[in-house]
């Protein structure tokens, strides 16, 4: 049996043990009990999870804050709510310039969201936190800051520059990520986005 802080169903005998368990925890790791429980429900009780992800941050616990905004956005992007994912991103970042010893990857993945849902208010302040995060090894993010950067670039008529990017980051998509998905997003849809650009 899973940890009862990272149960992937949902319903009211498991939710009312999870707030039993809750109540008895240590005040100082409820939020990360939160935080664990709402990620994983993402695939499979994204509402449920955004609740919970909800609760963790109005915790105020600083260490989880950023953590937790991150998985609040990927909740909200699994329903379609591309927005509120925004701003979750922005919560985690703010969160981590008040705690610059807690990191994550939410200036990244924001500007993901900003150029995939094409944000045009957003490109500039996505294209100074893409900026800051170059020169990271190849990760999710790394994949991530070349493909928002592309698309913004491309959208703001600088082909020649989008198109460099574009085939960084189809160089950087792994062979195997063939109908793969992050947060919903379909990985080969990308891919044929990025090639229209590299064209």
């Amino acid at each position: 049996m899973s940890d009862w802080y990272r149960r992937s169903d949902w319903n009211e005998e498991i939710a009312t043990d999870f707030e039993a368990r809750l109540g008895r925890a240590r005040p100082s790791s409820r939020a990360q009990y939160l935080s664990l429980q709402g990620y994983a429900l993402l695939a499979t009780h994204p509402s449920q999870a955004e609740a919970l992800l909800e609760r963790a941050i109005a915790s105020g616990e600083p260490t989880e804050t950023p953590r937790a905004a991150c998985y609040l956005a990927l909740s909200r992007v699994a329903q379609g709510k591309i927005d509120e994912a925004i701003e979750a991103y922005e919560v985690a970042i703010s969160a981590e310039r008040r705690n610059p010893a807690v990191r994550s990857t939410a200036g990244v993945d924001q500007s993901f969201l900003v150029a995939l849902f094409v944000k045009h208010e957003l490109y500039d302040q996505a294209l100074d936190r893409l900026a800051m995060a170059a020169g990271e090894n190849w990760s999710l993010a790394g994949l991530e800051s070349l493909a928002a950067e592309s698309i913004i670039r491309h959208a703001k008529g600088e082909a020649e520059k989008a198109r460099h990017l574009a085939h960084r980051a189809l160089q950087s998509l792994p062979e195997h990520a063939s109908g793969a998905e992050w947060a919903g997003i379909s990985l080969d849809s990308l891919r044929m986005r990025l090639e229209a650009i590299a064209k």
